[in-house]
């Protein structure tokens, strides 16, 4: 009787344990709806064959206004790795949420700057083509499964 209690405490804490992994990615995929929207407004009102029919749009603080809805918008696509890797373990954390982000996002940045500088080293690094959409950082979800492995062991900062 013993062993059916200890299955079934496994069992609840393995199903509050991804109750709360997908509240905590349920941020970071919640913000992308509002972006894309601000994307695509700012796409369609900038798009030429839009501007060809509706001459107004040529203006220049009209079209600024639509090119900046479009970039504000594409953060949400552009810094979804680092908002995934501040996300999780915010969700996942008991206490000291913020200490988490903060150093879920210092990893995620270290990570890539050493891949970047080991890419640097042996001439393996891709060329940048610059776009408003390209930041440079690879976008990977190695520091993601990094902090969710660190978010269940106890960690204590003493800063």
């Amino acid at each position: 009787m013993d062993n059916t209690k200890t299955s079934e405490s496994r069992k609840t804490r393995f199903y509050a344990f991804m109750q709360n992994l997908g509240k905590a990615f349920m941020f970071p995929i919640a913000t992308l709806a509002a972006m894309g929207i601000l994307v695509g407004i700012g796409s369609a009102f900038t798009a030429p064959s839009m501007m060809a029919r509706l001459p107004f749009l040529k203006l220049d603080f009209v079209n600024t206004i639509f090119n900046f809805i479009n970039t504000v918008g594409s953060f949400g696509f552009t810094y979804l790795p680092a908002m995934f890797a501040m996300a999780i373990p915010f969700g996942l954390a008991k206490r000291n949420k913020g200490v988490g982000a903060i150093a879920a996002f210092a990893g995620y940045i270290s990570l890539n700057a050493g891949i970047n500088f080991m890419l640097q080293q042996q001439n393996k690094l891709a060329r940048i083509i610059h776009t408003r959409f390209n930041i440079g950082i690879p976008h990977n979800f190695g520091p993601i499964l990094v902090l969710l492995w660190r978010s269940q062991t106890k960690m204590y900062c003493f800063c």
